[in-house]
């Protein structure tokens, strides 16, 4: 009997201390993903591994669907994605493929939650010892590009890590979007720079790019599911890191550090690296 009081105590002892390092507080993981669309088995794989992971939240990067207004494919989305909302709270981001053809309200009915500015296009949140802003990068009016300077002032010094989400990305390696992406650099490359954010997850090319530009990691990881892109390997910077894969993005924040693992839909390991460091 005293053997198994022991046992017990040291098994509550286990999961305490497990709660304290995986909760809000100095140390934390969350996922990132994005670009599901209508490659459903590859989604269901990712969202399974996603959970192994015991995530606080899971940030998503945007095309959920692949026709906002096709009502079918939201219904497999919320069959697929209904493990982690029953579990954790799971972040959206507005893209492209989620608002086509009018969306028909679809997006918000299915990924609809109370946020801080009272609607969906563009949010904040804070947990442990971070401040995570969303963007709606389809339609970055100077309305939101305000409101995200008051977010950014308000939010600085206060935490030890910052990070941003939204769809479309700064750099790409895919021929045809580059001038696309100088147009959003342009929008917000010089704020996230001057707010000197730890990184910034991205979606709508479909594979896995890291680049650190300015102090600044931005992650492109839309390999959620959609029909993978050829990458032209010419318009990567040195040092940056690339696949063509189906992949997630797991990322361990602590006090003084974020790192990331990309992981493929088995949970293999295909990359790591560091986040930002202070």
């Amino acid at each position: 009997m005293r053997k198994y009081l022991q046992w017990a105590i040291l098994v509550a002892a286990t999961v305490s201390m497990a709660a304290l390092c995986w909760g809000a507080g100095s140390q934390f993981r969350f996922a990132a993903y994005g670009d599901c669309r209508d490659g459903h088995e590859v989604h269901r794989k990712i969202v399974r591994q996603m959970l192994t992971g015991k995530p606080a939240f899971v940030i998503a990067t945007g095309d959920f669907v692949d026709r906002g207004d096709n009502e079918a494919a939201w219904q497999i989305f919320a069959d697929i994605v209904s493990p982690i909302k029953s579990a954790i709270p799971y972040y959206p981001i507005i893209g492209n493929h989620d608002l086509e053809h009018g969306g028909k309200g679809y997006y918000k009915k299915n990924l609809g939650f109370s946020s801080n500015t009272g609607q969906m296009r563009y949010y904040s949140l804070n947990y442990g010892n971070s401040h995570f802003i969303v963007l709606d990068s389809t339609n970055l009016d100077e309305q939101q590009l305000q409101w995200l300077q008051a977010d950014l002032k308000s939010s600085e010094k206060k935490f030890k890590h910052r990070f941003a989400a939204f769809h479309y990305p700064l750099w790409t390696l895919v021929p045809r979007r580059v001038e696309a992406t100088e147009k959003v650099r342009q929008q917000l490359q010089a704020t996230l720079t001057a707010a000197k954010l730890c990184g910034v997850f991205l979606g709508h090319d479909h594979y896995f790019y890291m680049t650190k530009q300015e102090g600044v990691t931005y992650m492109t990881t839309g390999g959620g599911g959609a029909a993978l892109y050829d990458m032209d390997e010419s318009l990567a910077h040195p040092g940056d890191k690339y696949c063509k894969c189906n992949h997630f993005i797991r990322v361990t924040v602590s006090s003084k550090r974020a790192t990331a693992e990309v992981r493929d839909p088995a949970g293999k390991v295909l990359d790591q690296f560091v986040i930002c460091s202070h």
